[in-house]
């Protein structure tokens, strides 16, 4: 009897192992809210961030929302479109034209001493946005790495069922062998 119960204890855990595996692990997850510091505009793909010490806001057109940026090795966003993207930065309440070109990373039309120039601009610590990043692991964006909240369920109700299978056999192979 002691036999049979470490066997199904092992093959229990095995199960609830399995189960458990694939069910992944989420990523960042934002509120996803637009920004209320942005006036003038109530929609958009949007990002909210910091640059160095600035809080940053970046507003694109909404068509910019999916399969247009991912990451860098470093981090950074990333243009992965044959077209320029374009659209406004809000730094430290002055709002700025910044780009991004084909294959390559943002810049922003800023001042120097004497003229504007494009340069080169970075955003870390993303504490808000809409836009779906797009990597090798599908879908970086928000809510789950790799499956979608209804597949996530289904797994649920399937290791429940399973569950209560194992145990419903479990007991009536127990009360069989007294």
């Amino acid at each position: 009897m002691k036999s049979f119960l470490k066997k199904s204890i092992c093959i229990m855990f095995s199960l609830l192992l399995l189960l458990v595996c694939y069910i992944p692990s989420s990523a960042r997850s934002y509120p996803n809210e637009f920004p209320s510091d942005v006036t003038g505009l109530t929609g958009g793909a949007f990002l909210v961030g910091k640059s160095g010490s600035y809080d940053v806001t970046i507003i694109l057109p909404i068509t910019y929302q999916f399969d247009t940026f991912t990451f860098d090795t470093s981090g950074r966003i990333y243009n992965v479109t044959n077209s320029t993207i374009t659209g406004r930065v809000y730094l430290n309440n002055t709002v700025y034209n910044i780009r991004w070109q084909p294959f390559s990373l943002s810049q922003v039309y800023y001042p120097t001493s004497t003229y504007y120039q494009w340069t080169d601009f970075y955003v870390s610590n993303i504490s808000d946005t809409n836009i779906e990043f797009e990597t090798s692991a599908k879908n970086w964006r928000n809510d789950s790495l790799y499956l979608e909240k209804k597949d996530i369920v289904a797994f649920s109700l399937l290791g429940s069922i399973l569950f209560f299978v194992f145990l419903g056999w479990f007991l009536w192979h127990r009360t069989r062998e007294r």
